[in-house]
């Protein structure tokens, strides 16, 4: 049996997903595609547009045979740890090849040089991930159409990014956006559209106002990512504090980029420590496996427990059973984390114990 993954966000999912889902089974001959897909916030150190179970729906749309969650600490990481965790929970569920887009396409260049565009950037991390974590598992890197990664101003036949999509719902709408994403995964964001169920960034504000007044007397600096300088610049300049979007731009400077400063915000938040990192670092990053959802025929999941070296989460009240202390404390933290997730799209906490695994 031959896995091929792909790690991603799908925030949300479009037509440049989809061609990449669909290379990764012809260039690698797999006999099955898994993802690793971020939970309910991103990289950009943001929630997610739409939570994880409705991505877990597109992704099984593009392609997908299964779908494992990123854990929260290296979903919201920077490119290394976000890599490194990534590869790591590939690994251990048997995947022997991780295929991902890239501006240049070149794996050779993508191991020897430094790069700025975002995929690249990831595809060479990607690649330092497998070599530090001594992995057997083959990089293929898909060369990107279409536009970039950030572009939210333009269209390239029926390619866009993920960043002109959320810049354009709350202007045309989904339905303008029919020729850039594949019409089933159009549908799923659609209704939840229609539902309020969308989440924007500073839709965490309140929360993270009230954590950061709670806890200024003591600082930051145990948060994965707040460094002490960066705490006291928190703490004085608290009063500042409008929305997280705005206070991010206030602490911004030469020194501490953006999309760092909205990571350590989450990080707070959502309560990941540098000790809680440190552990899973120690264990060579690899925290809990939970399975969110996988086609049904031919079922792919039977075929990963037979391979997998590490116990998979296929019903969450199980996790006590299988799960270590430590893994146990992850995997807690980020029930809870999707539960304040819920609390912004929904208005209540719908339990991740309730949610069953998608199944197509």
């Amino acid at each position: 049996m031959k896995i091929a993954g792909i790690i991603c966000e799908l925030n949300p999912a479009h037509n440049g997903h989809k061609y990449i889902f669909e290379q990764a089974r012809k260039v690698t001959g797999a006999d099955y595609v898994v993802a690793v897909m971020s939970g309910d916030y991103v990289q950009r150190g943001e929630p997610a547009l739409v939570d994880k179970h409705t991505r877990t729906k597109m992704a099984l749309c593009l392609g997908a045979d299964a779908v494992f969650e990123l854990p929260t600490m290296w979903a919201t990481g920077s490119a290394q740890y976000f890599a490194r965790g990534a590869v790591s929970l590939l690994s251990a569920i048997g995947a022997s090849t991780i295929v991902f887009g890239s501006e240049c396409g070149d794996i050779d260049l993508l191991s020897s040089l430094e790069f700025t565009t975002p995929n690249d950037v990831l595809g060479s991390e990607y690649i330092k991930a497998i070599k530090h974590l001594s992995l057997d598992i083959k990089p293929y890197a898909i060369t990107r159409i279409g536009t970039g990664y950030n572009d939210s101003s333009t269209i390239s036949g029926s390619i866009c990014s993920a960043s002109y999509i959320r810049e354009h719902l709350s202007g045309a709408g989904i339905d303008s956006l029919a020729a850039v994403m594949p019409d089933d995964v159009r549908l799923l964001l659609r209704g939840e559209i229609l539902n309020s169920r969308t989440v924007s960034p500073d839709d965490i504000s309140s929360q993270l106002y009230y954590k950061l007044n709670q806890e200024s007397t003591n600082g930051f600096d145990q948060y994965f990512d707040v460094y002490s300088d960066l705490s006291d610049k928190l703490i004085k300049n608290l009063n500042q504090f409008t929305t997280v979007t705005e206070f991010a731009h206030v602490i911004k400077s030469k020194d501490i980029a953006f999309s760092h400063i909205k990571r350590a915000f989450l990080h707070i938040l959502l309560g990941i420590t540098n000790d809680d990192v440190n552990a899973a670092i120690s264990r060579d990053y690899l925290t809990y496996i939970r399975l969110l959802g996988f086609k049904k025929s031919p079922s792919i999941l039977s075929e990963i427990k037979k391979t997998s070296t590490a116990p998979i989460i296929s019903k969450l009240a199980d996790a006590h059973n299988i799960l270590d202390d430590f893994e146990m404390q992850v995997l807690t933290q980020d029930i809870a984390s999707s539960h304040l997730y819920s609390m912004l799209s929904k208005g209540l906490v719908i339990s991740e114990y309730s949610r069953p695994i998608i199944i197509q």
